[in-house]
């Protein structure tokens, strides 16, 4: 029964992860055709024909794949002794899901959206990401491990906050630009957060482990020293990188400015390999040595990835166009003002969100490297850690409050913007310092005992 259990929630991690790359690949083939549609090269009969093809083939094949998720959750249910009212709970939500689909295709299409619809579309979405979240406290009641409750608690807030930008999507008066992408950028991690651990847990699943024993391993300090080392190869690549880009702009060359951010991309996507590469290892280490948090560190570093690639994408995008009316002879030629306005607010929604996201996928680090303080002995390390969470939360909480001064700045507000930005320089000095000291001070200490032992 239990090896049946874990078989069931490995197939509804697949179907998941399925259903989110069939969610992407329509967007991008929708956002491709929309392309065509504005450059001229297909009629407009063409494109919404095409766009009506796709959008049936979509549903046909997400209807698919929630009928197949809803009979392996029913086995999971089945084949579970304790948890299995969650998991019943989970297959209702998603068969309500199907039923709130219809009655939302069946309505009739309007100008205005009436209220009740607006509620139908919002409670559709809601039942789908609980729906999927669900699985995860069956599994949490099951096995009653460590683990689960840390997939239940993220699962949770990805859930929340799915939910409350759906509420606001539906409640703005103008639907805000990229919201539609930000909204997509969560389905994409809760499908990859869900899949990261419905694996693991099924493995302990199908062994019948209540418990959290595993075999002590040799602790190798490498891991915390290629963290350290990375984050400097981080800040120093975009440091070197950004004086020239900010240089481009000040002389009007945007085409250099997109070549600079390309490449300032293309490096972080490197480093942050480097650093997935450290954490997987560090993930390797015993539980007494780290924390369940880095798992959902991992998960953000890629979301992180993602996002920042979007909004380089974005950048590249407006340079361009900004290169295009700098060279522009008439008002003709001169590029769509509201293209340039909705690229501005993605890359500010998108910053917002990335912040958030290193944010948090720092605080689930250093959570996991004060577990680590701990299993050396306390010291130094464990009021070092709580201190670089404290500036960490500070930095964050900094920026935040600095983004939203420059956006409704008066000029009266200058100096008070200037003192905020001194301090924060101040704090994100502080910052660097305490995580290297950290990382290595961590390192040395793993090594010292492992050359005393």
């Amino acid at each position: 029964m239990e090896k049946r259990a874990a078989l069931a929630l490995r197939t509804v991690a697949v179907l998941e992860l399925v259903s989110v790359v069939r969610m992407l690949i329509m967007a991008v083939l929708r956002e491709r055709t929309l392309a065509e549609l504005h450059a001229g090269k297909r009629t407009s009969q063409e494109v919404f024909a095409e766009l009506a093809r796709w959008s049936s083939l979509s549903l046909l094949g997400h209807v698919l794949l929630i009928v197949l998720c809803i009979v392996a959750v029913v086995v999971f249910a089945f084949s579970l002794t304790r948890g299995r009212g969650v998991a019943l709970a989970s297959g209702a939500l998603l068969l309500s899901h199907l039923a709130l689909s219809a009655v939302g295709r069946a309505a009739e299409p309007t100008l205005e959206l009436p209220t009740w619809l607006e509620l139908v579309w919002w409670s559709d979405g809601v039942c789908l990401t609980v729906g999927f979240a669900l699985p995860l406290l069956a599994v949490e009641r099951a096995t009653r491990v460590r683990l689960a409750r840390v997939a239940v608690l993220v699962a949770g807030f990805i859930a929340l906050s799915d939910a409350a930008l759906s509420a606001y999507g539906a409640l703005a008066q103008r639907y805000p630009p990229g919201l539609a992408w930000i909204e997509r950028t969560l389905a994409v991690a809760a499908a990859a957060w869900f899949a990261a651990l419905a694996f693991p847990l099924a493995k302990r699943l199908a062994a019948g482990q209540s418990s959290e024993i595993e075999a002590k391993r040799a602790v190798d300090a490498g891991p915390l020293r290629m963290l350290g080392w990375a984050l400097l190869a981080r800040i120093g690549t975009g440091i070197a990188l950004q004086v020239p880009l900010t240089m481009s702009m000040v002389n009007g060359d945007f085409d250099g400015a997109g070549t600079f951010t390309t490449l300032g991309v293309f490096l972080g996507v490197l480093v942050s390999v480097v650093i997935l590469v450290a954490l997987a290892q560090y993930q390797r280490f015993p539980e007494t040595h780290r924390g369940e948090s880095l798992v959902f560190a991992m998960g953000l570093l890629v979301v992180g990835v993602a996002l920042e690639i979007y909004v380089a994408v974005c950048a590249n995008k407006l340079f361009a166009l900004a290169s295009q009316a700098k060279r522009a002879s008439s008002f003709w030629s001169m590029p769509s003002l509201s293209e340039i306005e909705t690229l501005q607010a993605t890359m500010v929604w998108g910053g917002r969100l990335g912040l958030l996201v290193g944010v948090g996928a720092g605080l689930a680090l250093v959570s996991s490297l004060r577990t680590t303080a701990r299993a050396v002995g306390g010291g130094e390390h464990l009021p070092r850690a709580n201190f670089t969470m404290g500036l960490l939360l500070a930095a964050g909480a900094g920026a935040i409050v600095t983004g939203l001064l420059m956006e409704s700045m008066k000029r009266s507000a200058a100096p008070l913007l200037l003192g905020l930005a001194l301090v924060l320089l101040i704090v994100a000095i502080a910052l660097l310092v305490n995580w290297l000291k950290l990382l290595f001070g961590l390192a040395n200490e793993l090594e010292r005992q492992a050359a005393e032992s």
